[in-house]
């Protein structure tokens, strides 16, 4: 019996040791992204600019992608138990005892009010003084200071559908709503036989960008996405992709391509960290 065990101990240890250098070297990665929240995520499509980049990414490291879409706390759980080999939606200030690759999204906030309205906020206090439409969990997540705006703003209001967020602004029942820039056109372009989307707006930048990375459970695969990265940056296919997600029906006066392309002159962010 010594001796069988003698014998199995070796063997049990070398299959492992292969299992674990499989999962290092595998070439088709179960990713987690979170639920349908256009254009960064298109659930049911499997695609979106979030889903494609780094499936994109990934693909120049030689690797394809299995997604897999469910709520952030369900994903983070999912990566700690080896059930996913990697998450999207993690932001600089979260630790998941996990190999988190340099930001490759950045959303960013901002409050747009009519022009016509001719508002002056200088800072997330000044919020109170007007009715102020965002999206669902604003409170949680932009922020104490906005959390204490809307705690003491009766006009106050979230809306887990952001198309009626929009539809309150344009027609004027919102002075002001709050949203990513990439998810408020995409959502204009989906009401425009509603309201006139063309009116002019001013975007005031209150809230910092959010730069987002992706949590490996592997080293080695999120050194190889690193270089992915660099890849579809440095031959375009980063550029043509963000393209594709922002190429909605503009208003006149929406200075939406220089915002976007203001916060991805962030690329030497993204490029620094390497």
């Amino acid at each position: 019996m010594k001796k069988f065990l003698f014998l199995l101990l070796p063997l049990t240890c070398a299959f492992f040791y292969s299992a674990l250098l499989q999962a290092e070297d595998q070439k088709v990665l179960t990713v987690g992204f979170g639920m349908n929240k256009p254009p960064y995520v298109f659930e049911k499509e499997d695609s979106g600019f979030e889903v494609e980049i780094f499936r994109e990414a990934a693909h120049a490291a030689g690797y394809e992608v299995k997604s897999f879409f469910g709520p952030l706390e369900r994903l983070k759980s999912k990566l700690l138990n080896g059930q996913l080999d990697a998450i999207t939606i993690t932001n600089m200030n979260e630790n998941l005892h996990s190999y988190n690759s340099v930001p490759f999204i950045i959303y960013h906030n901002y409050a747009i009010a009519l022009k016509k309205k001719n508002l002056k906020i200088k800072t997330i206090a000044d919020l109170k003084n007007y009715s102020v439409t965002s999206f669902q969990r604003s409170r949680d997540l932009l922020g104490s200071e906005f959390a204490k705006m809307s705690s003491e703003n009766p006009q106050y209001r979230e809306f887990a559908d952001q198309k009626l967020r929009n539809i309150q602004l344009y027609k004027g029942r919102a002075d002001v709503a709050i949203g990513d820039i990439r998810i408020f056109e995409y959502f204009n372009s989906q009401i425009e036989d509603i309201v006139d989307t063309t009116q002019p707006v001013d975007l005031f930048k209150l809230f910092k960008e959010n730069h987002y990375q992706a949590a490996f459970r592997s080293e080695s695969v999120m050194k190889k996405f690193n270089e992915g990265l660099v890849v579809i940056k440095k031959n375009g296919t980063y550029e043509k992709i963000e393209k594709k997600y922002s190429n909605y029906k503009k208003s006149k006066e929406f200075p939406s391509k220089k915002m976007l392309d203001s916060h991805m002159k962030n690329k030497a962010f993204i490029a620094k960290a390497f």
